[in-house]
Order: C-alpha cells, then sequence, then structure tokens
C-alpha cells in the first residue's frame, strides 16, 4: 500500500507500507486500545468501540489481492492531493 501526499507547492511523499505490517497492526490494535482506554475520554473510547478491527484486518487481506487500486484520492481547494493505493 501506498500513501501518496502533494502539498500546495508540489512537494511530494510517499509513504510505502507493507501489507503485513498494516494487517499485523489491526490485528494487536484491540489489545492496544484495552491498555491505554483507561487515558481516553468517553467520547474517545465510544468511537474507536464502534471499530471491528478483527474485521478490518480480514477486509485488508482481501483488498492485498488488488494491486493498483485506488481506495482514497483527494484534492483540496489549495491545490494538496492525498491518495491511498494499494
Amino acid at each position: 500500500m501506498k500513501i501518496c501526499i502533494k502539498d500546495s507547492s508540489g512537494k511530494k511523499i510517499i509513504l510505502p507500507i507493507p501489507f503485513k505490517l498494516l494487517v499485523f497492526g489491526l490485528d494487536i490494535t484491540p489489545y492496544i486500545m484495552n491498555k491505554i482506554s483507561p487515558n481516553m475520554s468517553d467520547e474517545q473510547r465510544e468511537i474507536i468501540d464502534c471499530i471491528d478491527f478483527k474485521i478490518l484486518a480480514k477486509n485488508m487481506r482481501v483488498l492485498q489481492n488488488y494491486k493498483g487500486l485506488k481506495l482514497i484520492e483527494v484534492t483540496s481547494k489549495e491545490g494538496e492531493e492525498v491518495s491511498i493505493i494499494i
């Protein structure tokens, strides 16, 4: 997966993220959330509790088969661009 960021001045940053690292991070997120949840506000905890990280990790494993697919492509009025490509 690649996250491409281009600012209004034309600078471009490409962040390659290995899929295995992404899926591993999603797999261990519930454990991490249990450890840090006492330090979170009720509103933050409510938002995080709505996310099923196991299903999200499973979906990422499926998306791995669609290399080159653009998940997100956003351009601001100022000319800044962000895209996420599988």
